[in-house]
């Protein structure tokens, strides 16, 4: 076998040009032409401005668009510029570089597509979904028009159609991820987990280095209770895509599932370390820290929770009940007139009273309470506890009136009743009935 003559090859692309325009031309007769180097037209700028965004070079490509626009304004510069702005979340400014394109051009289909997604993010979806309508009377092969309307129809909860237009994008491109992954979404909010999973299968076939397919992939298994694989695709997750603050607190969950504690509270003060402002994590390190006796430290987590949130009832609960655990009455009780300056509404003085009612002091209970549903009369919980209080004092006939006079200001308060609420104070009137009644 002879050797291969490779000092024979061309050396560069440069050394091409000369030998293949000389046999073109012996084969047909023809010259080639080359172009001129001078200025980009406004068309050429354009395809520049989508190649600079497609590299992310996004402030160069804005550039090139608004120069086009000064100088000789086409749709292609428009609809570029559009995009870029849309990306930002500048609805209102992309959906005016969106009507001027299509005042150019009213037939290009991929616009009126991206006027919907402008449209949605006003919140106008409606319209949005005449735009999508109109970019699918188009180019109804448009898998992009169909992910658009697809998002309108998300917004307005309307599941089961939103369905129909993903199966017509992944229909139409099978390559097409985002598509992929959009559906598994929507087949989820219809209950449809098994066929969910499916599709973000589908998508990591498509590209298995991305991180967002595998983060779905888990957090479906994870609600399917399937935690062991769903522990091993968020690992897949943080692989491909580095750290994410959710997908961390997502596999704390799993592991705390899977029977593995102090691995999840590992994850979970990686977290707190590196972003020290995310909330889920404080919370579920708390409860982990809790379980484990470290109250201390979970005080602290539960602390940090309602410095981050003020309103957040629950953690003002496990804050409040973590102090009594720990022997420390009067610091609850503190914690109760802070949650009260904070939240208000009478429930830092629900939880005050419970404590003084379970520590012997029922008459200053009853006396909180007689104050706080005066001051307060719109929240149940004080009313109920003020029943209680009646009743452990055998004033039956007393807590029967206070709670029947709590039934009649709730149901004319003009707002809001927490049901369950409202379901325990009748319960409560019911099993007072039984008790003045006699058998």
């Amino acid at each position: 076998m002879s050797s291969k003559k490779t000092h024979l090859r061309y050396q560069t692309f440069s050394a091409l040009p000369t030998h293949l325009e000389a046999h073109l031309k012996r084969l047909t007769g023809e010259v080639l032409v080359h172009a001129s180097a001078g200025p980009l037209n406004s068309w050429e700028l354009s395809t520049r401005a989508i190649s600079l965004t497609a590299v992310g070079r996004i402030e160069e490509a804005l550039r090139v668009c608004d120069e086009v626009l000064q100088h000789a304004p086409n749709n292609l510069a428009w609809n570029t510029k559009g995009t870029i702005l849309q990306n930002r979340g500048l609805h209102a400014e992309a959906l005016r570089c969106f009507d001027e394109s299509l005042r150019f051009d009213p037939s290009e289909a991929p616009v009126w597509s991206n006027r919907s997604n402008a449209l949605l993010g006003l919140g106008l979806c409606v319209d949005a979904l005449a735009s999508a309508d109109k970019s699918l009377a188009l180019d109804g092969r448009n898998s992009y028009a169909w992910m658009a309307k697809r998002n309108v129809l998300i917004k307005m909860h309307q599941y089961a159609e939103a369905v129909q237009c993903l199966a017509q994008a992944t229909g139409l491109d099978e390559r097409n991820l985002l598509a992929w992954r959009n559906l598994g979404r929507a087949l989820q909010q219809l209950k449809r987990d098994n066929e969910a999973l499916g599709c973000y299968e589908r998508a990591i076939g498509l590209d298995p280095s991305n991180s967002k397919s595998w983060a779905l992939k888990a957090g479906c298994l994870h609600g399917l209770g399937r935690h062991a694989e769903a522990l091993l695709a968020y690992e897949h997750a943080l692989t491909t895509g580095g750290s994410d603050r959710q997908i961390l607190v997502n596999e704390a969950d799993v592991l705390r599932l899977l029977g593995r504690p102090i691995e999840a509270l590992q994850v979970l003060e990686r977290v707190a370390r590196e972003w020290p402002d995310t909330a889920p994590a404080w919370p579920n390190a708390g409860l982990l820290k809790w379980e484990l006796g470290r109250l201390e430290e979970a005080s602290e987590c539960f602390r940090r929770i309602v410095h981050l949130d003020p309103s957040d009832m629950d953690s003002w609960k496990c804050l409040i009940n973590l102090s009594g655990e720990r022997g420390l009455v009067n610091e609850a009780l503190a914690q109760c007139d802070e949650m009260e300056q904070v939240v208000g509404q009478g429930l830092g003085i629900v939880f005050k009273a419970q404590i003084l009612t379970d520590r012997g002091d029922p008459g200053r209970a009853l006396g909180l309470l007689e104050s706080a549903v005066q001051k307060y009369p719109g929240t149940v919980m004080l009313w109920i506890l003020l029943v209680e209080a009646y009743e452990a004092q055998g004033r039956l006939d007393t807590a029967m009136a206070a709670a029947k006079r709590a039934e009649t200001r709730l149901l004319h308060q003009g707002h809001a009743i927490d049901p369950e609420a409202m379901a325990l104070l009748r319960e409560k009137i019911q099993a007072l009935g039984a008790k003045v009644i006699g058998p």
